[in-house]
């Protein structure tokens, strides 16, 4: 999905790394993704920087902890700023699960708007639901909102369930993310049990800011018709049965509605 994004609209180095990047992906399918002739592709994983170079980006810098599973180019801790020579420079910024793991999250947020130049493109990949996996799970709103009111636009992002039993292999469904996904029950808690519900997220940076914006979190408001109805089902059934049956039945809806727009990949 990566690919089909740079396809649409191609982005541009040099890129930062919030650690080192698996992309999980073949020579075979990276040739195959790209319309390339697979002749001579082997079934071995691409390393990052030969992915980087397949989409034109060759120079690239990494970041991350002493002790991480692949060394980066500089330690940093992203709990605190990146050091000036970082700032302002780069063109992408790819999160391939690490802002899970930055205890403060609005300095590691922080530090990705403070690092891209204008113009210049994040990538997060990371859990929504994930068990001890990191500090966090961060569901799409932060993203949303956070990036939103912090200088970038053309924010896209999807929801990819991974199968927990075969990670990486086969086909997976995706939801992109939009006013039928942002309901609080748009994903099925069976779902989010038997798959592991990861959002791929993308946002360009448009302009630069001063100073960084916290959003707040606004609950929708339901519909005058939902109110009213709802006034009737207590007075006719009683606020206990009401509660259940318009719960369980509006949940359907909402998952009916969800799994309409999702694609497999």
């Amino acid at each position: 999905m990566i690919l089909r994004e740079h396809a649409s609209s191609p982005f541009h180095g040099p890129a930062l790394c919030l650690g080192v990047p698996d992309f999980y992906l073949t020579r075979r399918e990276l040739r195959r993704a790209l319309g390339q002739d697979e002749s001579g592709a082997d079934d071995t994983e691409v390393p990052a920087t030969e992915f980087f170079a397949a989409i034109g980006i060759r120079d690239i810098t990494s970041v991350d902890i002493p002790g991480s599973v692949h060394a980066p180019d500089l330690i940093h801790d992203l709990n605190q700023p990146l050091p000036p020579e970082l700032l302002d420079r780069f063109g992408l910024l790819v999160d391939p699960g690490t802002m899970e793991h930055v205890f403060d999250v609005r300095a590691g947020l922080t530090n990705v708007v403070r690092a891209l130049a204008v113009g210049g493109t994040v990538i997060h990949f990371v859990p929504i639901y994930s068990y001890n996996g990191g500090y966090f799970s961060i569901n799409p709103n932060v993203m949303h909102d956070f990036y939103t009111v912090n200088g970038f636009a053309d924010v896209r992002s999807f929801i990819v369930m991974y199968d927990r039993y075969r990670p990486f292999g086969g086909r997976s469904r995706v939801y992109q993310y939009g006013p039928t996904m942002e309901a609080r029950h748009a994903l099925a808690d069976g779902d989010q049990v038997r798959y592991s519900p990861h959002l791929l997220f993308f946002a360009r940076k448009t302009r630069a800011v001063s100073e960084i914006a916290i959003p707040i979190q606004h609950e929708p408001e339901p519909s005058a018709r939902r109110r009213v109805a709802g006034v009737w089902l207590r007075r006719m059934f009683g606020a206990a049965l009401t509660t259940y049956v318009a719960g369980h039945v509006l949940r359907a809806l909402q998952l009916r509605r969800s799994r309409r727009k999702s694609f497999w990949i």
